[in-house]
């Protein structure tokens, strides 16, 4: 039975054993696909006070059938509800949009004051995940596990790829720039997590996603983005092309170029998911 593809704003609304489900993307301006690692219980070392998912137990466990079935629900249920994936921007959709912005950025400053900021912490739940991912035998037969983002996810994506060595390979799409050209104005139209604290001490964004060369990645840029400059996008490419060059896996490294606003659209899906099952098999 197809899901209510209506998005939801809290994950403490949705109904237990849920596996994927959607939820509104403030960034992509349309649905994102919320995905629950952990149906039965919540799991958790840590009572994180942004944490919308309270503890509960429920009849169901990890299926990666149950959630391969109800991501291809929850996409059938978009296209036919609307006719894409994209979704309108009623005035409720922009009052949680503009309210998830300024919830973020007073979060990451309390994160601050506990000694620690929003990109370590996403980084550290995400590596907790990849740990959980690679501790099935589903994925260890396969060649091990990569990962995909864009935007929100993009930073999600280059973090894990710098920082987690259960992944493979990465693909970054529309989160890629170097700082210097985002500092007339592009910094107020992104996460906190893509600026995390005392790295420009020690090097630029495109030095997070490659800190972990040769291990393969693959960027994706929008030529026309309106959240990321065409130059600072492309001093990126140069940058990751020399880090993978100086390890001398230079063909690790792919960026590639592609007309239009911030989107990762059926196109670069396609190229994104072949490149990713081409390193994953190997």
């Amino acid at each position: 039975m197809a899901l209510n593809i209506t998005p939801v704003t809290s994950h403490r609304e949705r109904e237990k054993g849920v596996l994927v489900y959607p939820v509104i993307s403030r960034r992509s301006g349309g649905l994102s696909v919320g995905i629950n690692l952990y149906p039965d219980k919540k799991f958790c070392l840590f009572d994180c006070p942004y944490c919308e998912v309270f503890p509960f137990a429920a009849n169901a466990s990890f299926s990666l059938e149950q959630m391969e079935q109800d991501l291809r629900d929850c996409l059938s249920a978009a296209l036919e509800q609307n006719g894409s994936l994209g979704t309108a921007w009623t005035p409720e959709i922009r009052q949680y949009e503009y309210a998830a912005g300024q919830t973020e950025r007073y979060l990451d400053q309390y994160l601050r004051l506990a000694g620690t900021n929003m990109a370590a912490v996403v980084s550290h739940e995400d590596r907790l995940s990849a740990n959980f991912l690679v501790s099935l035998e589903q994925y260890t037969q396969k060649g091990g596990i990569g990962c995909v983002g864009l935007s929100g996810g993009g930073a999600r994506s280059s973090l894990l790829q710098g920082s987690c060595e259960h992944i493979r390979a990465a693909v970054v799409v529309g989160m890629m720039s170097t700082y210097r050209e985002l500092l007339t104005r592009y910094i107020e139209t992104h996460t906190n997590i893509l600026f995390p604290e005392g790295l420009a001490d020690f090097g630029d964004w495109p030095d997070v996603a490659g800190a972990r060369s040769p291990s393969p990645l693959m960027v994706l840029y929008d030529r026309e983005d309106q959240i990321f400059p065409l130059e600072g996008m492309q001093a990126a490419d140069r940058r990751l092309t020399e880090i993978y060059t100086k390890s001398g896996a230079k063909d690790n490294y792919h960026g590639e170029f592609f007309p239009g606003q911030h989107k990762f659209d059926v196109e670069m899906q396609e190229i994104a998911f072949q490149w990713l099952k081409t390193k994953l098999q190997k």
